[in-house]
């Protein structure tokens, strides 16, 4: 064979395995982040409760021993540390998460997106627009990955992305305050006002985080079903 006959031989085009692009490796570490993040914050609230029954209990006159309450402060204590342990890593990956079913979007071929996957993770460093501006994120990565019609802008989404964030809004704004709430406490009223809050907002994580591991779950389903229909995938 001549060198030219070997120039005019057809090469087979590549191939795309399905899912290739799709974050299912980091989809899966991450719900296996929010178990462990619903789990502490199961702890969590059961601690919270049973402070609350202890300061009750102090406020109708009980009397409280020293090594009880040093007992109850070493949970608390450890609870927390074990939260922040877990939110951090969780938080991270998540928004690894984000920038990478973004991207996917693009590569799948989704025209007309607001938000890159730079800005899809920006925007949660942005003070006041980090209230909205990544529920917007979300709610677009949903309708893209859902939707493949040119109109997908203007397809409904799921309410899974509305109570994934407004969990997330509530956990965090009770949290804050609370937090603010402890440190101050000096009076036994005042520590009662800082736990029923610090209760309620690690029960909000509890949804939000169900929520999280069905939002987390869906989005990578709905990108992998894309990759083994859409030709530009």
């Amino acid at each position: 064979m001549s060198g030219s006959d070997n120039l005019n031989l057809v090469v087979p085009p590549p191939t795309t395995s399905p899912g290739i692009g799709v974050p299912v490796g980091t989809a899966r570490a991450l719900k296996v982040l929010f178990v462990l993040c619903l789990a502490i914050h199961a702890v969590a609230v059961w601690s919270d409760a049973a402070q609350l029954l202890l300061l009750m209990g102090a406020q109708d006159g009980a009397t409280i021993p020293d090594v009880v309450a040093d007992a109850h402060d070493r949970r608390h204590a450890l609870i927390g540390i074990a939260q922040a342990a877990l939110a951090l890593p969780t938080w991270i990956l998540f928004l690894v998460w984000t920038y990478r079913v973004n991207a996917s979007l693009r590569r799948l071929g989704t025209k007309d997106m607001s938000f890159t996957p730079g800005w899809a993770v920006g925007w949660h460093f942005v003070p006041i627009a980090n209230l909205w501006k990544p529920f917007c994120v979300m709610r677009e990565i949903w309708a893209a990955s859902e939707h493949t019609s040119d109109d997908w802008e203007d397809q409904p989404v799921s309410c899974v992305v509305g109570l994934w964030w407004a969990f997330w809004l509530m956990s965090f704004i009770s949290g804050r305050v609370a937090t603010k709430l402890t440190l101050r406490a000096e009076e036994l009223d005042e520590m009662l006002n800082a736990t029923y809050l610090m209760l309620c907002a690690d029960a909000m994580d509890i949804p939000h985080y169900l929520a999280a591991f069905a939002l987390v779950s869906a989005v990578t389903a709905m990108q992998l079903r894309r990759t083994t229909r859409d030709p530009l995938a």
